[in-house]
């Protein structure tokens, strides 16, 4: 993440008065190098007949105990297993799914043979799918079914809509493919669908093209949701400080489509005193709200507790930094 330190530094400043915050950011120290996993390397090192490469994955477990991978690109034929060659250097489907048996190390390629090709297909023939994340469903007792986020893109590598596939398990035929509806195409959606508790978070991506990727997330009650984007609720990003004052950044909550990321500018945070009937002074609503595509910076008093008005974040004191809604110390 990038920051144009001194404007915030400054600001955080002015706000505060005091540096006494400041002295408490340390930055991350040089990560470790990764490492090869020769178990999950082995299993994807296919020469087929069927899947032997691909990129953009995600994993599920399935009842049965195996694994369903899910790819983007990717490469379904054969490799020759001395030099790792194939006949052509074009992947041949935009997306495929593999089951793993990690028992036997078993790996099937699904729908193969005969398909070589994608195993979801836009109406559009221009157009192709890839994808996202995946989650298991129970729709009646004893029996389960499979939904995928797909994020359908053009030639241009232009995206241009969203979709949940349907599967049913254990054939894992496609059952259907439904656009998401009040969805718009600023962000890519199903980068992750997470259960916790009684809602489903859908994580997405805003990628400018400027290596500045920022994450974005929503919620939904039930997966049958998925389809609908007006039953979204977006996080809104209301952070106070609830001791000894507060300052805020809204962001505007939306339901359905448009940029849900909507901040006060820098030069607009108060800072609020709490009352002593437990109030924080005139409402969110009443305070001016602008678009704000830059990252801003917080600085909160020591030994100020920080919460997140859906209650998924706490964090100590110190300084906090906020991007796209997620947080972090500096």
């Amino acid at each position: 993440m990038k920051f144009l330190a001194a404007l915030k530094i400054a600001f955080c400043i002015s706000v505060l008065a005091s540096l006494s915050a400041l002295g408490q950011c340390t930055l991350p120290g040089t990560p470790s190098a990764g490492t090869i996993d020769a178990t999950f390397d082995a299993y994807t090192t296919q020469n087929g007949p069927g899947w032997t490469g691909a990129d953009g994955t995600y994993s599920l477990p399935l009842p049965d105990g195996t694994n369903l991978w899910m790819w983007s690109d990717s490469y379904i034929g054969t490799v020759d297993p001395t030099t790792r060659l194939r006949k052509n250097y074009l992947f041949s489907a935009h997306n495929s799914l593999t089951i793993l048996d990690q028992t036997t190390g078993s790996w099937i390629t699904v729908g193969y043979p005969p398909r070589t090709t994608s195993y979801f297909v836009p109406t559009s023939k221009s157009d192709w799918f890839w994808q996202g994340d995946g989650v298991l469903t129970q729709p009646t007792t004893g029996t389960y079914q499979i939904k995928i986020m797909l994020t359908e893109w053009t030639g241009v590598f232009k995206l241009v809509g969203h979709s949940v596939a349907t599967l049913s398990w254990p054939s894992l035929s496609i059952v259907s493919i439904t656009p998401v509806t009040g969805l718009d195409t600023s962000l890519t959606w199903g980068t992750k669908i997470l259960p916790v508790g009684s809602y489903f978070y859908i994580y997405g991506l805003k990628d400018p093209g400027t290596n500045t990727k920022t994450p974005y997330v929503a919620r939904t009650t039930s997966i049958n949701n998925l389809t609908n984007a007006s039953k979204w609720q977006f996080w809104n990003s209301i952070h106070k400080e609830v001791a000894g004052g507060r300052i805020e950044c809204h962001r505007h909550e939306r339901r359905g489509g448009g940029d849900p990321r909507v901040f006060r500018r820098p030069d607009e945070l108060q800072r609020r005193n709490i009352l002593p009937d437990g109030g924080d002074g005139p409402a969110a609503s009443s305070l001016p709200v602008v678009g704000c595509g830059d990252n801003v910076v917080f600085v909160f008093a020591p030994g100020a507790m920080v919460e997140q008005d859906d209650g998924l974040h706490r964090a100590a004191s110190g300084s906090e930094r906020m991007q796209g809604g997620h947080s972090g110390y500096l």
